[in-house]
């Protein structure tokens, strides 16, 4: 019985070390390098500008405008005689109205009241202050800001969501 007693004891202990080896041990996963974590993000953002940018070129299409593109991405038409632009720096007064692409109206200058900023300086969309440079006094403009040059992917907070495409008709009344 001794004997039988230890050779089972030895096939449990066997057996008990085989199920124990098996057992699956996963590899800790591997965390992605600064480098691609960068890539992934860059490669994320190039496809959500590229799906914006053929939401913009529908809307344009379907309201048959005639519009140009600047480098950074900025739609723009621009109607009236030209003069001296606006530059960095002056400080410009305009009357506007801003839609979303669905059109929803975000906001808008009272009548007969301008609004007012510092081209490149003050707390207003890149895209405007792009925009703003094109023009002189007197002329108007529609302009369609894309979510990187307008407010991205926060929104303003209050009436513009978030990733939302501007549409803004804009004249530049006055330069100071």
């Amino acid at each position: 019985m001794n004997q039988k007693t230890a050779l089972v004891s030895l096939i449990l202990l066997l057996l008990a070390f085989s199920i124990l080896s098996c057992e699956n041990r996963k590899e800790p996963a591997s965390k992605p390098s600064d480098q691609e974590l960068r890539e992934d993000l860059l490669k994320h953002n190039r496809n959500l500008v590229l799906t914006e940018d053929e939401r913009i070129l529908a809307f344009i299409k379907r309201r048959g405008w005639e519009m140009s593109q600047s480098g950074t991405g900025l739609y723009y038409q621009i109607i009236g005689e030209e003069g001296v632009k606006a530059q960095k720096g002056d400080r410009v007064f305009v009357s506007y109205k801003i839609q979303l692409l669905n059109g929803d109206l975000a906001y808008e200058s009272n009548e007969g009241e301008f609004e007012q900023f510092v081209v490149a300086q003050d707390a207003v969309e890149s895209g405007l202050h792009e925009g703003i440079q094109l023009m002189s006094v007197g002329q108007k403009a529609k302009f369609i800001v894309p979510p990187h040059l307008g407010h991205g992917l926060t929104g303003d907070q209050n009436k513009i969501p978030s990733n939302a495409s501007l549409v803004v008709f804009l004249k530049l009344e006055g330069i100071k």
